[in-house]
């Protein structure tokens, strides 16, 4: 009998936990309010063996990220005041497989250390992502944490090396500028 009183009072937690959230999702403007992500990552630049393949690539090199050690894991972990967030890019193929020119490939090689037998690296990601849609029904089980899942659209991606030392590659979505743009664009308009 005593564990009945416990589910009313977590049903109670967990509808006001909801609450919070949709409040919270509801109250936010999506032109101005982003999420700044900064995470590790995984990146596999494979080396491109096939001479075929080779002359398909030969302006640009083909790079996978990955959030976690498995090539599928796909989302973030983001701590949101007392809730964990599980940001999922809806863009995922911006985000899982990327083109890099070549010039920019070099500097990735040459930063991350990449070889042919050394191709899988870990990285560091900053992303800005703008949400889309929360799902505030129930949290998921994800790594032994209730995580609310979270479609966003990415607006900056960028690489740097494990440390956040050197910016390796970066990507803006058309029609959006970082801050750091944004301010020194903004110099020549005063």
């Amino acid at each position: 009998m005593k564990s009945e009183p416990r589910n009313i009072a977590a049903s109670r937690d967990a509808e006001a936990e909801v609450g919070r959230l949709e409040a919270g999702f509801n109250a936010f403007r999506p032109m101005e309010d982003m999420l700044a992500i900064t995470s590790m990552a995984i990146l596999d630049a494979p080396p491109l063996l096939n001479q075929d393949i080779k002359g398909a690539f030969k302006n640009a090199r083909p790079v996978v990220l990955s959030a976690g050690d498995s090539p599928d894991t796909t989302y973030f972990p983001y701590h949101l005041g007392r809730a964990w967030v599980a940001v999922v890019p809806s863009d995922e193929d911006k985000f899982k497989s990327i083109i890099v020119p070549n010039g920019d490939f070099g500097k990735m090689h040459d930063i991350l250390h990449l070889s042919p037998s050394n191709h899988k690296v870990a990285v560091g990601l900053k992303l800005v992502v703008r949400p889309r849609r929360i799902d505030a029904r129930q949290p998921m089980l994800l790594e032994g944490k209730n995580m609310w899942l979270m479609m966003t659209d990415i607006k900056i991606l960028e690489i740097w090396d494990p440390k956040f030392k050197y910016m390796v590659w970066s990507y803006n979505a058309p029609g959006f500028e970082s801050e750091e743009t944004h301010d020194l664009l903004d110099l020549y308009n005063k």
